[in-house]
């Protein structure tokens, strides 16, 4: 992916071994330091690719909209363990990365 392009980016599960367990929806908290591990599963953000996935480094998306709405920020993942075509995989979590075709 091409850094600059809209994305929508999906959790959609712990990775195997998470250094961190994903969150509860119950009680996570958007923007909160510390919510008892990592984002929940189903997490979506639309933003603009900063930082590709690469192994070895962390991914960084200029967010614009979480879960459907506004919300100006930074996502920034934990290490990149492996990529693939349709997304990557972190220390925590297997992500989703596509080019978001909606209007943000």
């Amino acid at each position: 992916m091409t850094v600059g392009l809209v994305v929508k980016l999906t959790k959609l599960r712990e990775a195997d071994c998470p250094a961190s367990r994903a969150a509860n929806w119950s009680a996570y908290v958007p923007g909160a330091g510390d919510n008892g591990g990592s984002l929940p599963v189903d997490y979506v953000i639309v933003g603009i690719l900063m930082e590709p996935p690469v192994v070895g480094q962390s991914v960084e998306i200029l967010r614009l909209e979480r879960n459907g709405v506004p919300a100006l920020g930074v996502f920034t993942s934990t290490l990149v363990t492996s990529v693939c075509d349709q997304g990557f995989t972190t220390l925590n979590s297997v992500y989703r990365l596509e080019p978001h075709l909606g209007t943000t």
